[in-house]
């Protein structure tokens, strides 16, 4: 369902109006219910035939793409909430599907072990990106440059160009299924939810693991950072939602500044080497 924020607005003003007026008026007899209410401008996009695992509005807004457990991807107009085009192909369900950043193409991820690059405009398949993984890919994203894609597939996560297909960097240390892949908004980090109980966040030139979130009680489902990059928040099956400021996973030389600025007197020799990793001078 889309919502028009100011329709939205409107409604749920007239629900407390009449809220005020029904606590005050006396009880309406039981055998006349009244039908829950939609607020206008509320547009619902019909189609699918199973579950929908993802959804995502185009870089301009006007559109919407989502992913279903029925093996398809569709676009839909999101004024209107028409069907513009179905993308068929994969063999599984498609587990999540997005715009690239310019918003020519799109992106999907599917338990059929492919990663595919569709046409926006005429919804044609152009290629396979990352070739076919030995198991179902989670979920598959561009980067806010454009320049790569990252899939989260079995215990890694799979960094891609976009234009040759290929992977160019694999990032390992998970041991549980990586469920999620994002990348940060400045497209030099990326965060992973793992089955594993953690999150993890890495350098995406390096493929360093810089930094490991490891206090969720079970599987970590997702992962993603603010629109700032300054902080990650993770969603578990333990129930809980956990958020971690930028100290947590930043970079070490950016930890090095902040260790700068905040400590009002030069770091012994001793703790230059424990938290620095700089050797005493003798």
């Amino acid at each position: 369902m889309i919502y028009n924020i100011d329709a939205l607005h409107t409604f749920a003003d007239s629900l407390r109006s009449e809220f005020i007026y029904d606590t005050a008026a006396a009880p309406s007899p039981p055998e006349k219910k009244r039908k829950l209410l939609e607020p206008e401008g509320m547009v619902t996009l019909r189609g699918h035939t199973a579950d929908i695992n993802s959804v995502a509005f185009s870089p301009d807004g006007l559109f919407v793409v989502t992913s279903s457990t029925d093996g398809t991807a569709r676009v839909w107009d999101a004024a209107t909430g028409a069907t513009l085009g179905e993308l068929r192909g994969h063999g599984k369900s498609v587990n999540s599907a997005s715009f690239s950043p310019d918003g020519k193409f799109i992106v999907t991820a599917s338990d059929d072990a492919t990663v595919r690059l569709w046409d926006a405009s005429h919804f044609a398949f152009v290629k396979n990106v990352g070739g076919t993984f030995s198991r179902g890919v989670s979920s598959a994203e561009y980067s806010p440059d454009g320049h790569y894609i990252v899939a989260a597939s079995g215990e890694a996560a799979w960094i891609c160009d976009p234009g040759r297909g290929e992977v160019v960097r694999k990032l390992e240390g998970h041991t549980g299924q990586v469920n999620s892949a994002s990348f940060s908004p400045d497209s030099h980090l990326i965060v992973t939810a793992s089955g594993d109980n953690t999150a993890r966040v890495w350098n995406a030139q390096t493929g360093e693991s810089i930094a490991t979130l490891p206090d969720h009680k079970g599987p970590v489902l997702n992962a993603m950072f603010s629109p700032d990059g300054q902080t990650v928040f993770t969603a578990s099956e333990d129930y809980a939602t956990r958020i971690y400021p930028r100290e947590s996973f930043a970079p070490f030389e950016e930890l090095r500044g902040l260790i700068d600025q905040r400590v009002a007197r030069e770091l012994t020799p001793k703790e230059r080497e424990d938290y620095l990793k700089e050797p005493e001078s003798s």
